[in-house]
């Protein structure tokens, strides 16, 4: 599966071209302290001290596989803590209608652990895992992660702005309630 997605993300969706690396002369480093594809959380730091209105913006697929990549997670949670102002765009929103009967959305997301996310190569999810480890413990992180997802400020909390209280609290309930009947594995 991770090789299929690989292949199709190789090529760009409105052209069908396959995307090419840059032609400068510089030279690439794909890992490695040189590598500057996986320091992106000291970018989002500097770009929210450097660039005060910069925005986040987070488009969320149908099936909600934004949150089963390593790299994707990270960098929601470390948005989040960095208080960068995050806009979500839902491309389908009757998967968090509670009315559906389907809670199955919410149960991934509930149930969510950045152990459990993939990557396109194994040794960025170690590289990401190890930095998680150091820096703040896997529990402390997936705390955070549900935080960035389900708090006030967090990614879908905001889904609840106009509903009334009595209704939030109860959708909060059920979601607590699909979780304590399905345990992690």
């Amino acid at each position: 599966p991770e090789y299929s997605r690989y292949q199709a993300n190789r090529v760009d969706t409105a052209t069908g071209e396959e995307h090419q690396c840059c032609t400068c002369e510089e030279p690439k480093y794909w890992y490695g302290d040189l590598c500057e594809m996986n320091k992106f959380d000291d970018l989002m730091h500097l770009l929210n001290v450097e660039v005060p209105e910069l925005r986040q913006v987070v488009a969320i697929d149908r099936n909600f596989e934004l949150f089963s990549r390593v790299w994707c997670v990270a960098e929601l949670v470390e948005a989040h803590r960095s208080h960068l102002q995050q806009n979500v765009c839902l491309l389908w929103r009757q998967a968090l209608d509670a009315n559906t009967g389907d809670l199955g959305v919410y149960l991934k997301l509930a149930t969510l652990s950045v152990n459990g996310c993939s990557a396109a190569r194994e040794t960025d999810k170690d590289r990401i895992l190890d930095k998680i480890r150091a820096t703040w413990g896997i529990p402390e992180f997936d705390a955070q992660l549900q935080a960035t997802i389900f708090g006030p400020r967090g990614l879908l909390g905001k889904e609840l702005v106009g509903f009334d209280v009595i209704h939030s609290a109860a959708r909060a309930a059920l979601r607590v309630k699909v979780v304590e009947s399905h345990p992690a594995s």
